[in-house]
């Protein structure tokens, strides 16, 4: 695996096991997980604009774990 998506990996596991007690995204719809990607892309462009990059990697693995989560279900239709 390349270096890079090895620590980023790291990075999106980790908010996974922050944001544990939120109870997953089985219940969530793709609308509500696209409504929630597209607050944490408004989250990320702030963090970019102030300059504060540990704060833009974590918005980062958000934006990517809420992509994760809509392609996961996308999955799980398409083979049924």
């Amino acid at each position: 695996m390349r270096e890079g998506i090895k620590n980023f990996s790291n990075v999106m596991e980790t908010k996974m096991l922050l944001n544990e007690h939120k109870g997953g995204h089985a219940r969530l719809k793709i609308d509500d997980l696209m409504k929630l990607l597209h607050q944490e892309v408004r989250e990320l462009k702030g963090a970019v604009e102030d300059k504060d990059y540990k704060e833009v990697i974590m918005e980062c693995a958000d934006v990517a774990n809420y992509a994760m989560m809509i392609a996961d279900k996308c999955i799980k239709r398409s083979l049924v």
